[in-house]
């Protein structure tokens, strides 16, 4: 059995692992920094999830809990930046749909899905290139099956 982190996590990864074969262009998931794409071509999306915090434990179960996730845009090419814009731009369009949001709801337990602030230290990322990325906070319930 795996956590609604994993699942929610599973869905970020999934729907832009979709939108980047649409789109013909390389794809990471949790890529290490400072991103080196090179291995995916010269255009590449990325997912990388950012942590898992309790918000809430009234009493025991369920716990109210946020996951973060990056979503990111990477061209290396001559015309870097128009490029990743293009990308990134299809990636925010992607997790604002309903379709993504239905998505989310299927795993259960997922409500309340916002564009958040990247933290400072990710908005200068040592890439060549245009970078462009979206942080996104998904709040999620998760029970477990025992405490033992």
């Amino acid at each position: 059995m795996h956590s609604m982190w994993f699942n929610l996590a599973a869905v970020f990864a999934d729907q832009t692992q979709q939108l980047a074969t649409t789109l013909g262009v390389g794809w990471l998931d949790n890529p290490p920094l400072p991103l080196d794409v090179k291995s995916q071509g010269d255009k590449v999306l990325f997912v990388i999830t950012r942590g898992d915090k309790l918000v809430d434990q009234p009493g025991c179960q369920p716990e109210r809990r946020t996951l973060r996730v990056l979503v990111g845009a990477v061209s290396l090419t001559s015309n870097a930046r128009a490029e990743a814009d293009e990308m990134h731009f299809a990636a925010r369009d992607k997790l604002k749909s309903l379709a993504f949001r239905a998505a989310l709801l299927t795993v259960g337990g997922a409500h309340d899905l916002r564009e958040v602030e990247i933290e400072p230290e990710l908005r200068d990322i040592a890439s060549p290139g245009a970078v462009l990325m979206s942080a996104y906070e998904v709040e999620y319930l998760q029970t477990y099956p025992s405490f033992a």
